[in-house]
């Protein structure tokens, strides 16, 4: 007998039936259409050729995103360096918010530079440069901080601060002790505006990392000064700090500030040091040498000051005054108008004074 053609209403009717079947939970049905394993073929092809036409557009999107990550890290990359180099500059011209400012948008913008910059390991050392710039911008801002009006040091510190400790935990020896002489010092601004707080933990601090820190031993002599101590003990640590030969701008600037502080008791100690700079070819704030030559009047003019002319006598040794008081006149800057008079007078009372 021939076997009857099925058709597509036969196939329709077995499989009804056997879905019928298995949920009446009887056996499924064994019999077999002898077209049925040449459609299961034909749709294994087709979901084979849907699943490679799937691979080659994945494929094409992974490139795409691949090259739109590529162009997006270049733009960021250009961006971050115009930023850094934009702070240098700014830090140079004493633009310290301005510097402080582009610091943080080039740290901002690294944080989102995508995923290539991290697949290919530059995220953590990218960032790690940018916050050695934002600390430096930190520390030099808080090495040379004025305030006017109602405004307060806290105003600014407290920004920088956290910049400041959070360098200390990843930094190199020398690195975190500059960082901890700087939190001191910001301490120290702190109590200007009454808060109680003694900076001179984080300056011991910083000089058992190291004990030649420049800024440790200029900012705890400071402190000494500050609070009523001995100008020997102060002046070990600026002799210390002087001797390491870096940061010598700011350990000079504490100093003469120190010495101007405590007024009259550092008087011989003011003009001593300006003498020490101008002889070195240090740089000289205008109102440093006025203020020097001042003293020197003080203590030749018309009404003499035998105590200071003992002082300076003692601190530059007496064939050395005239000399510096000459060499206050000529160094180059800023001519000091002074009656001539009077110049002739402190001329002669110092070459007296040998």
């Amino acid at each position: 007998m021939l076997a009857r053609s099925t058709g597509p209403f036969d196939h329709f009717q077995s499989h009804c039936l056997i879905g019928y079947k298995q949920a009446m939970n009887d056996k499924p049905h064994a019999h077999h259409s002898p077209s049925q394993p040449r459609q299961r073929s034909t749709l294994e092809r087709v979901l084979r050729w849907v699943g490679s036409i799937t691979a080659v557009l994945s494929l094409i999107f992974g490139i795409q995103q691949l090259v739109q990550a590529i162009t997006e890290n270049n733009a960021n990359e250009r961006e971050i360096t115009e930023l850094k180099q934009l702070a240098a500059v700014q830090l140079d011209s004493g633009e310290y918010a301005m510097a402080w400012d582009s610091a943080n948008a080039a740290l901002k913008l690294a944080a989102t530079d995508g995923t290539l910059a991290k697949l290919f390991g530059r995220m953590d050392a990218q960032t790690k440069q940018l916050r050695v710039v934002r600390e430096n911008v930190a520390m030099a801002w808080v090495d040379d901080m004025h305030t006017s009006g109602e405004q307060k040091f806290s105003d600014f510190v407290d920004k920088l601060l956290p910049a400041l400790e959070q360098g200390t935990i990843t930094a190199e020896p020398q690195r975190k002790a500059d960082l901890l002489a700087h939190i001191g010092w910001c301490s120290f601004l702190r109590s200007r505006d009454g808060a109680r707080i003694d900076p001179r933990r984080s300056y011991e601090q910083a000089l058992q990392i190291d004990r030649t820190n420049p800024y440790a031993h200029a900012y705890l002599a400071h402190w000494l000064v500050w609070n009523g101590g001995t100008f020997e003990e102060a002046n070990e640590h600026f002799a210390a700090a002087l001797n390491t030969n870096r940061a010598r701008e700011t350990v000079r600037t504490l100093q003469i500030a120190s010495y101007g502080n405590r007024q009259s008791e550092g008087d011989a100690s003011y003009v001593a040091t300006i003498v020490a700079m101008l002889s070195n070819h240090e740089r000289i704030d205008p109102d440093w040498r006025h203020r020097a030559l001042w003293h020197f009047a003080r203590a030749c003019g018309r009404s003499p000051n035998a105590e200071l002319l003992a002082d300076l006598k003692k601190r530059l040794a007496p064939t050395a005054l005239l000399a510096a008081f000459e060499l206050l006149q000529n160094s180059p800057g800023e001519k000091v108008s002074q009656d001539e008079n009077q110049t002739k007078q402190i001329t002669a009372c110092l070459a007296a004074a040998k």
